[in-house]
C-alpha cells in the first residue's frame, strides 16, 4: 500500500463502476478494513519506529 498510496473504499454503482464517493466506514468489507489497518500500521512504523536523530 505504501508504494502506490492507499485509497479509501469507493461506492460502486449498479454496474460495478466507481462513483468517486467515499464509502462510509461502517459499510467497509472485512478486506477493505484489513487494508486500512495494514496501511495504518505501516505508517505508524515509518513515522514512529525510526529515531529522529538518524536524519
Amino acid at each position: 500500500a505504501m508504494l502506490r498510496g492507499w485509497e479509501p473504499p469507493i461506492v460502486l454503482d449498479k454496474d460495478g463502476n466507481k462513483t468517486g464517493v467515499k464509502k462510509p466506514d461502517d459499510e467497509w468489507s472485512k478486506d477493505e478494513d484489513d487494508l486500512a489497518l495494514g496501511n495504518s500500521k505501516v505508517l505508524y512504523a515509518v513515522f514512529n519506529g525510526v529515531d529522529a536523530n538518524m536524519f
